[in-house]
């Protein structure tokens, strides 16, 4: 008996150290990200390998977070257009038709709900949970529409030169290692 559990031990080690190697493994990426020394305040992180594979993450307050990255030399596709453009959209909206918030706030004194959260405050989740899909909708667009408003007010709701928003154009690359444990630093010039 101890032959055999000494023989599946030993199998045991060999295989977990065979397969523990390779070093390309997903890990997660973290830093920051600014154009021209300034922060990018809210956006999208894409690491490319070469073999296409890509992980994304978000960027908020000029700090990312891409789990499960891929691991090697990538390409950096960063995309904060789109956070700009909803946010003229939304202001546009908001301004023309009001908030959802106006609507919803309007919607609980109508129905006397003993819902203890003012206009200013987040929604808690489980009041969200009960809503209507398309009234849940427009709240978390308004949440979504409330973040790039800070990211604006700080000055941080700024477009990075297009160059950067695909892996065909953009010049950036770096390298990720397994297990990285220092923040990568990413300062996006013209």
């Amino acid at each position: 008996m101890s032959r055999v559990f000494t023989f599946v031990s030993a199998s045991m080690i060999v295989f977990t150290v065979g397969c523990s190697g390779g070093g390309n493994k997903p890990t997660e990426a973290t830093g920051t990200v600014s154009y021209q020394g300034k922060t990018v305040g809210i956006g999208t992180i894409t690491f490319i390998n070469d073999k296409g594979e890509k992980a994304t993450g978000t960027i908020t307050d000029g700090k990312f977070t891409v789990p499960n990255s891929v691991v090697g030399e990538v390409k950096v596709v960063v995309n904060t257009l789109a956070p700009v453009k909803a946010f003229e959209k939304l202001d546009a909206d908001f301004k023309d038709k009001g908030s959802p918030l106006d609507a919803l706030m309007k919607d609980r004194q109508d129905k006397k709900s003993d819902d203890k959260f003012k206009k200013d405050d987040p929604i808690p989740a489980e009041f969200k949970a009960k809503m209507p899909p398309e009234q849940r909708a427009m709240v978390e667009q308004y949440e979504y529409y409330q973040k790039l408003r800070a990211a604006k007010d700080k000055d941080t709701l700024i477009a990075v030169p297009k160059k950067y928003e695909s892996a065909e154009t953009t010049p950036l690359k770096i390298k990720i290692t397994s297990g990285q444990k220092e923040p990568i630093t990413i300062d996006l010039v013209d």
